[in-house]
């Protein structure tokens, strides 16, 4: 479908409750599960108009996975009417996409951050989540129960990855399943991979190609394991100081420091303790978000 959303024809929905408007197919992606958890009210209003940007709200979420300047009619049409918008923006990982309708909401949440998102007065970071599928309840197992210290799932050709990985297999064979792209057919499907994530303790998560922002991050704090992520950010010095606040995730500079810090925690026998802080982190910081953005829309009488 094209992202030129002409003919502009709207529609605006008869209700004055939250809704959550997608302008994509969220089905064929990752975030629909994890974005209805954190917008419980407006997911029970939830409109699917992807991309054709005719459906408006007069309280609404709308979720973006690609902003250009075609788009920027819908947005002004629903200044003209007097909708309160919340902007949910996925992808942008280079910071490249035309950003003129954040004039006309009242909030952005937006996955990948930088120095330059900081001058944005109404953007918020949003984690990026987990896929569709990967969460489940029940109980973590603890670090001796796992039977890998380490392991990666994923393609091994983006930016710091095979040096993740020589630094990591200086503790010998962690887990591995390599693939040579994204999307491979020989990716794990999201049952395996979560099964994957269940039997590993320490998860390197190296950076996307811009962003150090991954999913596989979310994925392996969801499954309950010690996520390992980079610290240098586009122009952050320390890119999860900066959009987290404290934490207590594991955080080298360079993958090289991996090893020494991975035996340090062995060494101290700190292993299921740490493993159980960044669990219960993960734990507290969701509702934290989930209360932050549901509050982004001005409260119903």
């Amino acid at each position: 479908m094209s992202d030129d959303p002409s003919p502009r024809t709207y529609r605006m929905l008869e209700t004055d409750a939250p809704v959550l408007i997608w302008q994509y197919d969220n089905a064929r992606n990752w975030e629909g599960h994890w974005i209805r958890s954190l917008l419980p009210e407006a997911a029970r209003n939830e409109h699917f108009d992807f991309r054709r940007y005719g459906l408006l709200g007069r309280n609404m979420y709308v979720v973006v996975n690609k902003l250009t300047e075609a788009q920027l009619p819908y947005f002004e049409e629903a200044t003209r009417r007097g909708c309160n918008v919340v902007l949910l923006h996925f992808g942008d990982g280079a910071f490249r996409e035309d950003r003129s309708a954040y004039a006309h909401c009242i909030e952005i949440w937006r996955h990948h951050w930088s120095a330059a998102m900081a001058e944005e007065p109404r953007a918020r970071y949003l984690p990026l989540g987990y896929k569709n599928g990967f969460q489940r309840a029940g109980g973590m197992l603890a670090a001796a129960d796992r039977p890998s210290l380490w392991g990666f799932a994923g393609d091994v050709n983006k930016t710091t990855r095979q040096v993740m990985l020589s630094a990591m297999r200086t503790f010998g064979a962690g887990r591995e399943h390599l693939t040579d792209r994204w999307l491979s057919p020989d990716a794990l499907p999201v049952t395996a991979y979560r099964e994957f994530m269940d039997n590993i303790i320490f998860a390197p998560c190296p950076k996307g190609f811009v962003s150090p922002d991954s999913f596989r991050l979310f994925e392996a704090l969801e499954a309950g394991c010690i996520p390992i992520v980079e610290k240098r950010g586009p122009g952050l010095d320390d890119y999860y100081a900066t959009v987290f606040g404290p934490h207590p995730i594991p955080t080298v500079a360079d993958w090289a420091e991996a090893p020494s810090l991975i035996r340090g925690v062995l060494d101290r026998g700190e292993t299921e303790a740490l493993r159980q802080e960044c669990q219960e982190w993960w734990r507290d910081y969701q509702p934290r978000v989930r209360a932050e953005i549901s509050a982004a829309l001005p409260p119903q009488p």
